[in-house]
């Protein structure tokens, strides 16, 4: 990643990969993101700060600094690529490249993963890794070492999950955040609905959604420590708190009026379903109607039947515009909502390795792990 490395058979690089077999004097082309991004912040970070138990230590030979943007070596070996999405995708695309992207990208692309070591000298590549065991480490820790504070109206700045301490721990994972204000009591119901949200996002069920994202799901430690920070939360009385229901039907219960559903939908989105379905039938029905059409045509026929066949085929076009115009105007208004002046101050910070600390009267609530 500095450049200083150009082809793949580098005695730095066949040494420690005995096994690896490739051209002699093979480039390496190297993909990293152009633009802000979380995954070159922990990246460079974890390069930065990095001293196994062996002692070797790359911020001897890293001198590019941390962040979420660096100065990359601009020699053709060096490719810029937007998002994920675009790393990804220059990988896939190119043999012999290099790169440093989510790990739910790499997999889903069937890409091979480089092992890495960690503190404890083994190597590892992020399916063979507890990716949960930075998480519970950090807990037995100080923030002064990386640690979580002991309360979650503390600083997180310092909180760190890079390389860290265990046998089978994966040294690069980054965690994300909701910052909750403590005080809910002025947001009344909504406070109420804020929390049990965060209780859902929490729970088996939110986590297992979670996962489908590439996420990892936050170990027990970690969701102990969350609970005792949502009990915290100052909600107004009198407020009435809501019901969750997830995989599992709760005979009437998911269908009341405080309640938080995984299996249920809106009327909004059970009456765009029927629309889809009608239009799925109506396009069938233009179908077998041109088809009709087409046979039973015949030059002899007088003008008045072309005519007709022409406004009933008209008439079903028309009908099947009428339904889509009625999806446009429903998006438009189901995902440009007017935001209510007594809406939560809720912030997610996605992938990010280091938070900005938390004021006195604010919380974090650690929601999900990404590699």
């Amino acid at each position: 990643f500095n450049g200083n490395y150009t082809t793949w058979d580098n005695p730095a690089i066949t040494t420690l990969n005995p096994s690896l077999t490739v051209p002699a004097g093979t480039p390496i082309k190297v993909f990293h993101r152009i633009k802000g991004s979380s995954s070159t912040s922990g990246v460079t970070q974890y390069l930065e700060q990095r001293t196994s138990a062996a002692g070797d230590s790359c911020p001897q030979l890293w001198s590019r600094g941390s962040g979420s943007k660096i100065n990359w070596p601009t020699t053709s070996g060096f490719q810029p690529r937007s998002g994920s999405g675009g790393v990804s995708s220059g990988i896939s695309s190119t043999d012999y490249s290099i790169g440093y992207i989510d790990s739910g990208f790499g997999h889903r692309l069937g890409l091979q993963e480089i092992k890495l070591k960690n503190r404890a000298g083994r190597f590892l590549d992020s399916k063979e890794a507890d990716l949960g065991a930075a998480a519970t480490a950090a807990l037995s820790q100080t923030p002064a070492q990386g640690g979580l504070p002991s309360i979650a109206t503390q600083s997180f700045a310092q909180v760190s999950l890079l390389d860290k301490e265990g046998t089978n721990t994966w040294p690069i994972i980054l965690m994300s955040y909701m910052y909750v204000e403590q005080n809910l009591t002025l947001k009344e119901q909504n406070g109420q609905l804020l929390k049990s949200f965060i209780e859902f996002v929490l729970s088996d069920d939110g986590q297992t959604i979670a996962e489908e994202f590439s996420f990892v799901r936050v170990p027990a430690s970690i969701i102990a420590y969350n609970n005792v920070t949502l009990n915290s939360l100052a909600l107004a009385s009198g407020t009435t708190s809501y019901f969750i229901e997830g995989s599992s039907t709760q005979m009437g219960l998911g269908a009341q009026e405080f309640a938080i559903s995984e299996k249920r939908q809106s009327f909004a989105d059970y009456d765009r379903g029927l629309i889809y379905t009608q239009l799925t039938a109506l396009t069938t029905r233009v179908a077998a109607t041109e088809a009709a059409s087409s046979q039973s045509c015949s030059c002899k026929e007088d003008d008045d039947s072309d005519v007709k066949g022409v406004a009933n085929v008209g008439a079903v076009f028309g009908v099947l515009a009428f339904i889509i115009s009625i999806i446009v105007a429903i998006k438009v208004f189901c995902f440009m909502p007017a935001a209510p002046a007594s809406a939560p101050k809720i912030v997610e910070r996605e992938n990010s390795s280091v938070s900005m600390g938390a004021t006195p009267s604010q919380v974090e609530i650690k929601a999900s792990q990404k590699v």
